[in-house]
């Protein structure tokens, strides 16, 4: 159900007053949010080093050209790694793989015996 809210003559929407018996509803939605971690997330997520992180990945796209790709075998992917770029490109990647291979997750299920 949509909130009504109001409009002042200040142009702006605000939404209406909660009723005072849902404040203690609220206060206990936002702490189960807050035991989840959720603030901590948005902490990191508008951190200014991840603002600019995720600014430089956005430009990434905008440079490849679809319909320039070939396909590359081994001795392509070889022959292409002598561009610094390339090279650079690599580097990013597997520093992001390693990080990834730290993350936990609480819903994956434990490795068996036989995997690394």
């Amino acid at each position: 159900m949509p909130v009504k809210g109001n409009e002042f003559s200040g142009g702006g929407f605000f939404p209406a007053p909660v009723p005072v018996p849902e404040v203690p509803k609220l206060i206990d939605q936002m702490d189960l949010l807050e035991q989840a971690g959720l603030f901590r997330l948005f902490n990191k997520l508008t951190s200014l080093e991840m603002v600019r992180f995720l600014d430089s990945l956005s430009a990434v796209p905008l440079e490849v050209r679809l319909e320039d790709v070939k396909p590359v075998g081994t001795l392509g992917l070889l022959w292409k790694m002598r561009t610094k770029g390339c090279r650079q490109g690599l580097g990013v990647m597997l520093e992001l793989t390693r990080a990834l291979g730290k993350v936990e997750m609480a819903s994956a299920p434990a490795a068996t015996a036989g995997e690394t």
